[in-house]
């Protein structure tokens, strides 16, 4: 499976079944210099959520990013609204079998609203209409009460609540 080939998901919302685009998950393959600070910041600002006591820094993200491009069975894509504005950026990790987790959503720029949430939907149908994939699961913070809600509202259902993580998974 070669999830890398992918460069560009739709983002759509449909309106009396018919889609209308909102926006793009674009791949993230080699990010700019601007890129990785964007990336670096908006790991600092959602640093509680990650399990990692390191200081974040542009340096630090450029190793992350290394680490994450490198894995064959990782990929993250960012989150563009219409006018080409990066706002967030999500992912797909720890393929098994039929199944895989969503990774990695971070939303950077409180611009777009409801983009993240369709965003999180078009990914979904990718995976589960392009991809060898059944089930698609996640993980996310027991206190994070606000991704809780988020991927509730995304058709996520909560199999296993605790310390330190909620696993929850696609349920349409």
């Amino acid at each position: 499976m070669n999830l890398k080939k992918t460069k560009k998901i739709l983002i759509t919302a449909s309106s009396k079944n018919i889609p209308k685009i909102k926006g793009h998950l674009l791949l993230i393959e080699n990010p700019s210099e601007k890129e990785y600070h964007l990336l670096a910041s908006w790991r600092r600002k959602n640093r509680r959520w990650f399990r990692d006591t390191k200081p974040v820094t542009v340096s630090s993200t450029k190793k992350w990013w290394k680490e994450v491009r490198g894995n064959p069975l990782r990929v993250l894509f960012w989150v563009e609204d219409l006018d080409g504005h990066i706002i967030g950026h999500m992912g797909l990790n720890r393929f098994k079998g039929a199944s895989c987790e969503l990774d990695n959503v971070i939303r950077g720029n409180k611009t777009s609203p409801g983009l993240m949430s369709l965003a999180v939907s078009s990914l979904i149908l990718w995976v589960l209409n392009s991809l060898p994939i059944k089930r698609v699961n996640l993980q996310t913070n027991y206190d994070n009460l606000h991704a809780i809600r988020f991927y509730e509202k995304s058709n996520f259902k909560i199999v296993k609540k605790s310390k330190p993580l909620v696993k929850m998974k696609y349920s349409p």
